[in-house]
């Protein structure tokens, strides 16, 4: 008998014919495939408006760090020049003191360097009130947080399903 291929060849027609079950398995597939990859794109988006708001943020420290050394030398020149008047102040009283001039004479003098004196204390006392600790890490409404007991998966973080009325 003599073989032309025909049998063969029909037998590859038969398979070539799209199974329905499988069309359905690639459409949902290519769909979850598209619904991931706009996902991702979200994502994407969202971690460039982060890398955004980030930088804006190092930026606001970084200004805000620089203003916050301004003003410690502003005011460490301040008390050094108030604590180095009063020093001159007392300088001079002793002096004149020293030079004949009567206590009396030099009350007002003496009440000055006080007055001065009075105002570096109260001006460090100031620096030292508005100067800010390192603060504790916040916690929610004072409580510690519990860690989670060794073994388990961090709970996954799931949208509210219902919106509160």
């Amino acid at each position: 008998m003599l073989n032309n291929g025909d049998t063969h060849h029909h037998h590859y027609h038969a398979s070539a014919q799209p199974d329905p079950v499988s069309q359905r398995t690639a459409l949902v597939l290519l769909e979850s495939m598209v619904a991931v990859i706009r996902g991702q794109h979200l994502l994407y988006n969202q971690m460039q408006d982060l890398l955004t708001m980030n930088a804006a943020l190092q930026t606001e420290i970084n200004d805000l760090t620089a203003a916050v050394a301004r003003l410690t030398a502003a005011e460490d020149s301040a008390l050094t020049l108030i604590r180095g008047f009063a020093a001159q102040l007392e300088a001079a009283r002793q002096a004149a003191l020293e030079a004949g001039a009567s206590p009396e004479q030099l009350q007002a003098l003496h009440d000055l360097h006080t007055a001065v004196d009075s105002e570096a204390s109260e001006l460090a006392a100031a620096v030292v009130a508005s100067t800010p600790v390192e603060p504790a890490p916040a916690t929610e409404a004072g409580v510690d947080p519990e860690p989670a007991p060794a073994g388990d998966p961090a709970p996954d973080v799931v949208a509210d399903p219902e919106p509160a009325a």
